[in-house]
């Protein structure tokens, strides 16, 4: 009984490394030197020409820089369920996103066949301009020391 149950640990610790090996691809690689993301927009259904045009890459600009905030900064995730009398009767799941995202850039921007728009944005890790100038503060070189010219003479 005992070998059995150290079989179905191993398989189940296998089946565990196996499912978050997956998991682990889908976060920002930090290594690289830079984040990028897709935003993607589409435009209203009332929407006509160049107005759709304009509100599609809107709304891809505004998701692409989202999910920057998300990877940067994180979500906040707020859940409340209620229950009676041993019935499920109410979940609520909030999301919340909030960063600064400074130095990003749109790297390439096209309009789909379907009319909707994707943009990419890339914001560099290292560096002038990037996420970690927005962080730390720039080195400043110190003045060179003048010794007092009169403080006592003898």
């Amino acid at each position: 009984m005992h070998v059995v149950k150290s079989i179905a640990l191993a398989v189940l610790m296998l089946a565990l490394a196996v499912c978050t090996v997956g998991t682990s691809e889908a976060a920002a690689k930090w290594d690289g030197g830079s984040i990028r993301v897709v935003g993607l927009g589409i435009a209203p259904v009332d929407a006509r020409g160049p107005q759709a045009e304009a509100l599609a890459r809107r709304a891809a600009v505004s998701d692409a820089y989202r999910q920057l905030a998300e990877q940067v900064n994180g979500v906040n995730v707020d859940a409340m369920t209620t229950v009676e009398n041993l019935m499920l009767v109410n979940t609520t799941v909030r999301t919340h996103v909030s960063a600064l995202i400074k130095g990003a850039a749109i790297v390439e921007e096209a309009q789909q066949r379907d009319g909707s728009y994707t943009v990419t944005i890339d914001l560099p890790v290292y560096g002038a301009a990037s996420l970690a100038s927005t962080i730390f503060a720039p080195n400043k070189v110190p003045e060179a020391w003048t010794p007092p010219t009169s403080v006592y003479t003898p």
